[in-house]
């Protein structure tokens, strides 16, 4: 799952050129024709700021249909007046709300004209503005590296002219496209310019977008606790100023920041409350990664037909939108859900477009994760030649990565290759490497990594490591279970990770130790 956010830029619009006209130190007359044609062109002016202002003001609660049939109204205004710079200023508006609705190609369309026009008047105020819109809606496309040309053509256009809320937005924005391209450092370096210019600048939006983006960074690199803080503080920012479409977001990635503390019922309650929002606002992007989401929640809570529904309407809404790196993601998670319902042939098409998709758009960290389904995935029917031709490239490319995430996994998938092959010292080799890192992660990685673990002590004859390691696995299954609300779902949860119970009671009996065995079981 992609978790992130793009927040559209605050734009702030120059005043219009007000219409008006000189007069002639003429006849009486000729000064009451020039006096009616200033009134006339005050008038239309103040009309124009009044139908701008209405429109931004519908946009930031989220009314986008209302501001865009606002701003229609305007760009009419503008051209009966023959205004070419507040008709290039009301197209990069216009362009904006389609883009907030998904409606990607017209966005793109309308921010072209405006550019150009902007251009042709010389408008050097109003760049930023056209060339961040722009890079917003290339980013959504999947064409990286023409967000990141436009975001650092915004960038220049905001230094030229000392606009440092233009500055710290191109920061973020180029954040999010190094974050795609796994460049997490430059991604990191980026966020945290944000927060600290909205600060400066006395913005909690752009202060608290800095937040939500460090925090969805560090989640994706596993570092939870460090990302949970980032997002409550980006959460606590939007309330201050009633952004709702802000605080929304932030909750989609929370719910990725609960499960991996063990808290699935807290995820599906913020998470419900964030696909209600979206909804609310017509937000279609933002929808389809709710409902994504949800799909990950109920896969892991192993509610696989359910986890199925969510995805297919995400991956539907994913399509209409002409969202790449999401539909790819999207084949993946239903990938994974068709190999654990033992359709080996269909997982492994769906994964492999996920990784023709993200390795077309450059998305490199989610290429990492569809490199190590696929290894899985051939693993699992026997073709070991292409499933190490496939850990390997996922190696190479965490490498690249370097980050606790990326090392995990690949390191547990390493351990299952190990263990399915009896080689118990290369599942403990390998699970020892990354030790320290799963004190960042999830409890999904913890249970699996000392179930593995605990199988490999046993294999080697040391059962009362085994059975130690194995105790701890299923305390981190119970964490987890005891927090569902759900029976079915604790039910579900439970009967993914059975082995782990059966294989504790297992070594429990080969130590004597029956009564024990029998409270396990």
């Amino acid at each position: 799952m992609r978790t992130w956010w793009h927040p559209v830029a605050v734009v702030l619009l120059a005043a219009f050129v007000s219409g008006e006209v000189g007069c002639d130190r003429g006849s009486g007359r000729e000064h009451d024709a020039g006096a009616t044609a200033k009134t006339v062109g005050q008038a239309a002016a103040s009309s124009l700021d009044s139908l701008m202002f209405e429109g931004e003001t519908a946009y930031w609660d989220g009314e986008f249909e209302i501001a865009r049939a606002t701003w229609q109204r305007a760009l009419t205004g503008s051209e009966l007046a023959q205004d070419g710079a507040a008709r290039a200023r009301v197209l990069t508006w216009l362009g904006l709300a389609a883009y907030r609705l998904g409606e990607y190609e017209e966005g793109r369309r309308l921010g072209e004209m405006a550019l150009a026009e902007k251009l042709r008047l010389q408008m050097r105020e109003d760049l930023f503005k056209s060339y961040n819109a722009l890079g917003l809606i290339a980013w959504n496309q999947g064409r990286l590296s023409d967000s990141a040309d436009l975001f650092e053509k915004a960038s220049g256009a905001a230094r030229a002219v000392s606009d440092d809320e233009g500055i710290a937005k191109a920061k973020n924005n180029l954040g999010l496209v190094y974050t795609e391209l796994g460049e997490f450092d430059l991604a990191r370096q980026g966020f945290r310019g944000t927060v600290i210019a909205g600060h400066a600048l006395g913005d909690a939006r752009i202060e608290g977008t800095g937040h939500n983006n460090l925090g969805m960074l560090a989640i994706k690199m596993g570092d939870v606790m460090s990302g949970f803080e980032s997002l409550e503080e980006a959460r606590r920012l939007y309330r201050s100023i009633d952004f709702v479409n802000g605080e929304q977001n932030t909750l989609g990635q929370l719910a990725t920041a609960y499960v991996a503390l063990g808290q699935p019922s807290r995820a599906i309650t913020v998470l419900d409350t964030a696909l209600a929002m979206a909804r609310e606002q017509g937000l279609r992007q933002e929808e389809a990664s709710n409902l994504g989401l949800m799909g990950e929640l109920y896969q892991y809570a192993g509610d696989l037909p359910r986890a199925l529904r969510y995805y297919r309407q995400s991956n539907a809404l994913n399509e209409e939108l002409g969202l790449k790196v999401e539909n790819g993601s999207n084949m993946r998670l239903q990938a994974d859900v068709y190999a654990l319902l033992g359709d080996i042939d269909h997982a492994q098409r769906l994964a492999t477009q996920a990784l023709q998709v993200h390795n077309e758009v450059k998305a490199r960290f989610e290429a990492l994760e569809d490199l190590l389904l696929l290894a899985d995935l051939h693993h699992r029917a026997g073709n070991e030649i292409e499933a190490r031709k496939r850990l390997r490239s996922a190696r190479d490319l965490a490498d690249e990565l370097s980050t606790r995430a990326a090392t995990v996994s690949v390191a547990l998938t390493e351990a299952r290759f190990a263990d399915s092959s009896r080689d118990f010292s290369s599942v403990i080799q390998a699970l020892d490497s990354v030790r320290e890192d799963f004190a960042w992660g999830s409890y999904e990685e913890q249970w699996e990594a000392e179930q593995l673990r605990a199988r490999a002590y046993a294999g080697l004859g040391q059962a009362d490591s085994a059975a130690a390691v194995g105790r701890r696995a299923v305390a981190a299954v119970e964490r987890v279970r005891a927090n569902f609300g759900s029976t079915m779902l604790r039910t579900t949860f439970v009967s993914d990770r059975a082995s782990a119970y059966a294989e504790l009671v297992d070594y429990l009996l080969r130590l004597g130790a029956v009564e024990a065995a029998f409270e396990v079981t």
